[in-house]
């Protein structure tokens, strides 16, 4: 069973509605048939900064100096009676725009920016179009589990 973990990091706004919707939908996610090989107490860390924080982690770990929406760090690593296997790292501020850009809520920018996150630590990645196309698959296979989503693809 994978049990999320929310922190915010340096985020002055107390978070919204968006908090409780995602918190929902994404024990939804994490409920799918998909996530059965978790039989241990299972960590997932899900950190919420603002651009500039995320802009430094980019350039440290992909040497990027520019912000991001999302960042994944697999950590696959044994705990004393649990498993930390990884966190998953948005940009609050980047979301926010991201959203009214493309016109959606903060909601459901998170949650496609989890899922993809969460896609990444299931092993799967975009370096090429035939990776790209079974990623998104597994990410709109997900994001179909909530409401929001009947019939929405992942945008991107």
């Amino acid at each position: 069973m994978i049990e999320p973990a929310y922190n915010f990091d340096e985020i002055e706004d107390p978070p919204g509605r968006w908090l409780e919707q995602t918190k929902t939908s994404l024990t939804k996610i994490l409920n799918d048939p998909l996530f059965r090989i978790f039989k241990d107490k299972t960590l997932l860390s899900i950190v919420f900064v603002k651009d500039p924080a995320m802009k430094m982690l980019n350039q440290q770990y992909r040497g990027k100096n520019t912000t991001t929406d999302v960042l994944t760090f697999t950590l696959n690593e044994k705990l004393e009676n649990e498993f930390l296997w990884g966190e998953i790292v948005i940009s609050l501020d980047k979301a926010k725009a991201d959203a009214l850009l493309v016109e959606i809520s903060l909601f459901q920018e998170i949650i496609q920016l989890l899922v993809h996150g969460i896609t990444h630590l299931l092993g799967y990645d975009h370096h090429s179009d035939q990776q790209e196309l079974e990623m998104k698959s597994i990410e709109n296979h997900l994001i179909n589990q909530i409401s929001f989503s009947e019939g929405v693809e992942v945008h991107g």
